[in-house]
């Protein structure tokens, strides 16, 4: 993500306005989430829905990055704001979009040897992945039961 993803918004909460010139904007893609300090998670969710609220024009509905930008990248900015860790999942960091196939959407070794499956970015548009991603049905049929 750039700085020209940004133009076009209206409404940006300060924390991202501190941010938004980087070379590289640091985000955090939570697939999982938890956590026990709610004072934060409520302003988070507060920002985040004042943010999208302001920002919902047509234009930035097709903008491909607008979630990315109060998922990810405001939830980064703020937790370096507040001076709050946040413990990832996995230790490796990874650029957008620099996802593996094995390391994350391989439906076949989630069965045996993949820890967590998550479609992530453009995984989702694959169409192997998605084939793949119809066996889960069939692999967890009790899961899909009425």
């Amino acid at each position: 993500m750039c700085a020209s993803e940004f133009r076009h918004l209206t409404h940006l909460p300060t924390c991202v306005k501190n941010i938004q010139n980087l070379n590289s904007i640091p985000s955090v893609n939570a697939g999982i989430f938890g956590g026990n300090y709610l004072m934060f998670l409520k302003e988070y969710v507060d920002l985040a829905a004042t943010f999208a609220l302001k920002n919902i024009s047509s234009e930035n509905k097709t903008t491909a990055s607008f979630n990315v930008i109060f998922e990810q990248i405001l939830f980064s900015s703020l937790c370096d704001q507040r001076g709050l860790d946040v413990s990832c999942y996995f230790e490796k960091s990874y650029n957008d979009n620099g996802y593996q196939t094995k390391e994350f959407a391989d439906f076949y070794l989630c069965k045996d040897k993949l820890e967590y499956l998550r479609l992530i970015g453009l995984k989702k548009k694959e169409p192997k992945v998605c084939d793949e991603m119809a066996l889960l049905k069939k692999w967890y049929i009790t899961y899909h039961l009425p």
